[in-house]
């Protein structure tokens, strides 16, 4: 649609003013969804819609009315979490599987592009930590009995991660099949299913004009998908090697909005995004959903290990913290195991990681998850066994 019709569109569904001047920017949905973000003078709204195949080189089928599970989803988040931790859904067209919802601050960064850029703050990390241990801890009945049903978490998890990377691996085969028994067997939380830092926002207090990259603080908000392709990381625009050597830090650049230093501003709070993949299963998945992307991150960007350990252990922490009643013990292990599974299937599944493309990087990765998969070492010798296999 041009903007035209997008715009009488949204007037049909009260989302715009009809004679409001409209502007179109389709944003990288990823490799799941049609994104667009409209703009007014005065409003901005992203509408999503899902596809029926994902844009990847394997044929991955899903089903299209996820986009409106994810609509409702976002409405029962936003009933429970504080205020501004989702986007306000604006409207829901169930005929053709779209919804609309509101931007993203303009002060608000991509936590997947500042971790990249190895930017690494523990506050947001602890932050992403709590919300999790927030959301998995919406236990009404009602909830559970909406969101039981777990095909789309199956097509775009299961099968793609877990089954791809198996076959992949033949020998570790047994260990994935206990992973998903476990994941069958463990439906105690209302699970995001795409628990990373492409998906979240973080939204900050005050950023300096270098920090906006235009110095205008009058910019409209930023489209929920960042303008990124979920599926595009940040290290092509950097001078580094992937992996970064020694002493090499990635670039910031300013049109992408990084601040020169974390002085510069103060983090609020997350944007949480995405959840077409939300389902009543198993917590430990998004756990280590999360984990798995900053420790692969740790591998990429050597140089600043340390602070994706620290921003590990944080975010565990942060989510223990908020949820005293849980069996932490029995969660960790079993984020272990799912970790291992996840971290293999970013290399040899359906969805590898587009930051990672030499083959020396991949089989650091491999190694390490073997390592996981086979020993279930706890965090701190997990770090370590990273360290080792990244040290010059």
């Amino acid at each position: 649609m041009d903007g035209a019709a997008l715009g009488r569109y949204l007037a049909a569904r009260g989302a715009l003013d009809s004679d409001a001047p409209v502007a179109v920017n389709p944003l990288d949905g990823g490799v799941s969804n049609i994104v667009l973000r409209v703009t007014t003078p005065t409003r901005c709204l992203v509408l999503k819609q899902a596809l029926p195949e994902l844009r990847v080189a394997a044929y991955w089928p899903s089903r299209v009315d996820r986009a409106l599970r994810e609509a409702e989803a976002l409405r029962v988040a936003a009933a429970h979490l504080p205020p501004g931790t989702v986007p306000d859904v604006r409207f829901i067209d169930e005929e053709n599987f779209i919804y609309g919802m509101s931007c993203a601050p303009a002060t608000a960064t991509l936590w997947k592009e500042d971790l990249l850029a190895g930017q690494v703050e523990t506050p947001v990390a602890a932050a992403a930590g709590r919300l999790l241990a927030q959301l998995h801890d919406i236990q009404e009945p009602a909830v559970r009995e909406r969101f039981s049903d777990d095909e789309v978490f199956w097509q775009l998890r299961v099968d793609p991660y877990y089954n791809t990377t198996a076959d992949a691996h033949p020998s570790l085969r047994p260990v994935f099949a206990r992973a998903i028994a476990h994941m069958q067997a463990r439906k105690t939380a209302l699970v995001h299913g795409d628990y990373s830092p492409k998906n979240m926002f973080v939204v900050h207090e005050k950023m300096d004009s270098r920090a906006r990259g235009n110095g205008d603080e009058s910019a409209p908000p930023r489209g929920l998908a960042g303008e990124r392709d979920e599926e595009r990381g940040n290290l092509e625009r950097s001078t580094c090697a992937a992996p970064p050597t020694a002493g090499c830090k990635p670039a910031l650049p300013e049109e992408a909005g990084y601040p020169p230093s974390s002085s510069k501003r103060s983090a609020r709070s997350i944007l949480l995004l995405d959840f077409e993949v939300v389902h009543w299963g198993d917590p430990a998945f998004d756990l280590a959903f999360c984990v798995n992307h900053l420790l692969i991150k740790s591998i990429v960007n050597a140089h600043a290990q340390a602070a994706y350990f620290q921003a590990v252990t944080a975010l565990l922490a942060g989510y223990r913290d908020a949820l005293p009643g849980v069996d932490w013990a029995e969660l960790e292990a079993e984020t272990r195991l799912q970790l291992g599974c996840l971290m293999l299937a970013r290399i040899d599944g359906k969805s590898p990681v587009e930051y990672i493309t030499d083959e020396p990087t991949k089989e650091t990765v491999r190694r390490v998850s073997r390592f996981v998969l086979r020993e279930q070492p706890g965090m701190d010798d997990v770090y370590a066994r990273i360290a080792g296999e990244t040290a010059p």
